[in-house]
C-alpha cells in the first residue's frame, strides 16, 4: 500500500492493513511462535506505517530471543526461532527490525550482528555474500536496509572493501557500489553479476 501511495490503515473503507497486522500480535510476539521472520517483517511493516511505537517494547523481545550465536563472532537470525545458523538476509532484516522497534545501533545484539555481517562482505565486489547463493542483490539489499534503519552508513569506511586492487583507492567498493554495478539499462537490478 505504501509503495503505491495508499495509506495502509485505509486501503479501503473496510480494509485496514495495520489493524490486520496488529491483530496477529498476542501481546508478546507476532504470528507463529515457531517463526521469527513474521516478527521481523511485522516490525518493519508497523514501523513503515508509523505504528511501531505502540508495540516497540514487545516487538524487540522475541527478535532478541531468537538471535543465533552458534560460534564465536557469529550472531544473527534465520527464518525460525530455533535456527542454529543465521543467514545474511534475515540478519539484515533483523537489525532493521530491532532498530525500528527503538533499539539503538550500539546495543550488543545489533552490534554483534553488524560485526558478523561485516565478515560476509566480499572484499572485491563489496557485495554481501550469502552462504547459499554467493554475493547477490537481495542479500546486499537486506543488509543495506538494516544498516540504514540503524543509522549506519553502508558507504562508511568500515563498509569499504579494497576491491580487486587493494593498493588503488579508486577500486574500493561498498555494498552500494555492488548494487549499482548490478543495475541494468532498464533500471532493474540483476540478482548476481
Amino acid at each position: 500500500g505504501g509503495a503505491g501511495g495508499i495509506q495502509p490503515s485505509r486501503v479501503a473503507a473496510e480494509r485496514n492493513l495495520v489493524a490486520a497486522l496488529a491483530a496477529h500480535h498476542d501481546g508478546e510476539q507476532l504470528g507463529n511462535a515457531a517463526l521469527i521472520n513474521d516478527d521481523i517483517f511485522g516490525a518493519l511493516a508497523l514501523d513503515h506505517a508509523g505504528a511501531a511505537a505502540a508495540f516497540a517494547p514487545t516487538l524487540a523481545a522475541p527478535i532478541r530471543a531468537a538471535q543465533a550465536r552458534p560460534a564465536e563472532g557469529v550472531a544473527g537470525w534465520g527464518y525460525a526461532t530455533a535456527t542454529a545458523n543465521p543467514d545474511v538476509d534475515m540478519t539484515g532484516a533483523g537489525i532493521a527490525a530491532l532498530c525500528a522497534a527503538g533499539v539503538p545501533a550500539d546495543d550488543p545484539d545489533v552490534a554483534e550482528a553488524v560485526e558478523w555481517l561485516r565478515t560476509k562482505q566480499d572484499p572485491v565486489s563489496g557485495g554481501i555474500v550469502s552462504s547459499f547463493f554467493g554475493a547477490n542483490s537481495d542479500s546486499t539489499g537486506w543488509v543495506v536496509n538494516g544498516l540504514r534503519q540503524c543509522g549506519i552508513d553502508p558507504q562508511g569506511p568500515e563498509w569499504t572493501a579494497p576491491g580487486a586492487d587493494p593498493d588503488d583507492p579508486s577500486d574500493d567498493r561498498t555494498p552500494l557500489d555492488f548494487l549499482l554495478a548490478l543495475q541494468q539499462p532498464s533500471g532493474a537490478f540483476a540478482w548476481q553479476e
